[in-house]
């Protein structure tokens, strides 16, 4: 694969892990949140949390693994560099 491609292929799954880790944030938020208020009293605070952390687990390790694969396509690319150059 060429530079280019790498450069290419390494920033749009920076990108999209990114923009899933702030939406995914702000959506499981906002159901946390929904859901702390609707209840009321600290049993919906303990609830609205749990949403949170229910909603935002499963978007945090889709983006956490964009983001390993784009910064190993990163490390790919110097390696490849760096043999190049040799």
């Amino acid at each position: 694969m060429n530079r280019d491609a790498l450069v290419s292929q390494a920033g749009s799954r920076l990108f999209v892990g990114l923009l899933l880790l702030v939406v995914g944030n702000v959506l499981a938020g906002a159901l946390g949140s929904y859901v702390a208020v609707s209840v009321g009293d600290s049993t919906g605070a303990v609830l609205g949390l749990l949403a949170y952390l229910l909603a935002v687990a499963p978007v945090l390790y889709v983006a956490a693994e964009r983001l390993a694969s784009a910064f190993w396509v990163v490390a790919e690319g110097a390696v490849h560099a760096a043999n190049g150059a040799n």
